[in-house]
């Protein structure tokens, strides 16, 4: 009885030749051709981590910044996008990566160096994925951030111990190496400290002064600090794109809000508000009398602060209130008329602080409250068209966060420090202290208002901008000095 043949499988050998029968190639060669890779991309990594700890050592190691900060963040983004294609491809990253830096190119403070940073994570983040997925890949490189800095820290423990681990059970050649060196070379340093402190010769061949160690403490401490914030900026490339995760929904707060208490609220809110604007107006145009013992300085102080935050509550309350807003015919009237005099709440918090600083001069404080107040004033008239258009929160937002965006941009590009010294000189009674903490930005204010006696003064702050090479460039700098010391002479 004849048995028949059974072959159990493939022969290794056959499986082993035969490889490119399949669609897929042999796991060892492309596990080795994928371990180069990523060799090959971790070297150039390293190369230019190597060559941007470098260019910051020469730009920032004891120098004051300034155009250093945005020749440094094109650096940055050059070598994090170095190779990806097409080259068109980085366009807007470019244009978005220039738009920038103005502020730091302008005058670098902490409001510009901000925007130069998000900016430059933005563009980095942008060249690597596409522009319709750009905040939410945004916002999960920076979430994941302190991860990768914490993994930058860890590596190099892992790597050694990894090395050691590996070493002690495949390859012990290092033990051997250790201990057949170890003591020749210790020995050898041992006679060779004898024989150099022995002969004069070679003392003085090989005398040289060794660095201070503080200042090489402090320097490395510069260079580990740049190499872990720079490492994830060139390995964003290779990490992985945020995912668009699905939007959840969500309930707005309810806080107690329905159709009843909303309208009520309208109606009580309304007649306090309608209360405060015909004071307000009475005495700041009808000229009527303040209560006894208070000066126009004091009403204007006591009251400008208050009545912006007021403004502020009723924007929230209205982004509360709208999905109630259809549900009644009184409510969307109700509140367009809230905002309306709430817009008037805003000017009348301008009117006041416009008496406080007649009364008691300027400072970044009011200042910056007045450019808070046009902020919500026209906040609140964007929510009035939102309501009457029926347009929902997100367009809102949305709005409300590129006028408050635009706003920071812009005042990275106004000499406050002039316009606070220019308006102050001009009033009857000067505070020079005050002007004098204003520092070398009211340079031009000063010289302007011929009070060049301020200047000479050892205790004023009120210099010329100092400007020792490119690296502390500002144009800022540079044109306050320009006029100023153009005007003494």
């Amino acid at each position: 009885m004849g048995q028949s043949l059974t072959l159990r499988g493939i022969p290794h050998s056959i499986q082993r030749d035969a490889w490119w029968l399949t669609d897929n190639r042999d796991p060892g060669q492309g596990s080795d051709a994928d371990k180069r890779s990523r060799d090959r991309r971790l070297r150039l990594r390293l190369m230019s981590l190597v060559l941007l700890i470098a260019l910051a050592d020469l730009l920032f190691w004891r120098q004051r910044l300034g155009l250093s900060l945005p020749v440094y963040a094109c650096a940055i983004f050059v070598l994090s996008v170095w190779n990806i294609r097409p080259i068109t491809r980085l366009i807007g990253p470019a244009v978005l990566l220039i738009v920038s830096i103005l502020p730091a190119v302008e005058h670098v403070q902490l409001l510009s160096v901000l925007f130069l940073c998000a900016g430059l994570t933005a563009a980095v983040v942008w060249a690597t994925r596409d522009l319709s997925g750009l905040l939410p890949a945004w916002g999960a490189f920076l979430c994941d951030l302190p991860r990768q800095w914490a993994l930058v820290l860890v590596s190099p423990i892992r790597f050694f111990q990894n090395r050691f681990a590996s070493g002690a059970t495949a390859n012990p050649s290092w033990r051997t190496l250790l201990r057949n060196w170890a003591f020749p070379v210790g020995g050898g340093l041992i006679f060779a400290a004898l024989l150099l402190d022995a002969n004069p010769l070679l003392y003085r061949l090989f005398q040289f002064e060794l660095p201070d160690l503080e200042r090489v403490i402090r320097r490395g401490m510069f260079w580990s600090g740049l190499a872990i914030a720079l490492w994830p900026l060139l390995s964003a490339e290779h990490s992985a794109p945020a995912t668009a995760q699905p939007a959840k929904s969500r309930t707005a707060p309810n806080l107690g809000l329905n159709t009843g208490s909303v309208l009520r609220s309208l109606w009580l809110f309304n007649a306090l508000i309608g209360v405060q604007t015909v004071l307000d107006l009475s005495i700041l145009i009808g000229g009527a009398e303040l209560p006894a013992g208070m000066t126009y300085a004091q009403y204007a102080h006591r009251g400008a602060y208050p009545l912006l935050l007021t403004a502020l509550l009723a924007g929230i309350f209205a982004l509360l209130a709208r999905p109630f807003l259809a549900e009644h015919r009184a409510l969307k009237p109700l509140m367009l008329l809230w905002l309306a005099q709430n817009i008037a709440l805003c000017a009348s918090a301008l009117l006041r602080l416009d008496l406080y600083i007649d009364s008691f001069g300027l400072t970044y404080l009011r200042i910056y409250a007045l450019i808070w107040m046009c902020l919500v004033a026209t906040g609140l008239g964007l929510t009035a068209w939102q309501v009457q258009m029926g347009h929902g929160n997100g367009w809102l937002i949305r709005r409300v966060a590129v006028l408050a965006l635009g706003t920071l941009y812009l005042t990275c590009f106004i000499n406050f420090a002039q316009i606070i010294a220019e308006k102050n000189l001009s009033r009857h009674r000067d505070d020079n202290s005050y002007i004098c903490s204003l520092g070398p930005m009211a340079f031009g204010a000063v010289v302007k208002a011929d009070r060049s006696y301020l200047i000479d003064d050892e205790w004023c702050r009120v210099k010329a901008p100092e400007i020792d090479g490119w690296r502390d460039w500002g144009f800022r700098k540079w044109r306050v000095r320009s006029y100023g010391l153009d005007a003494i002479e």
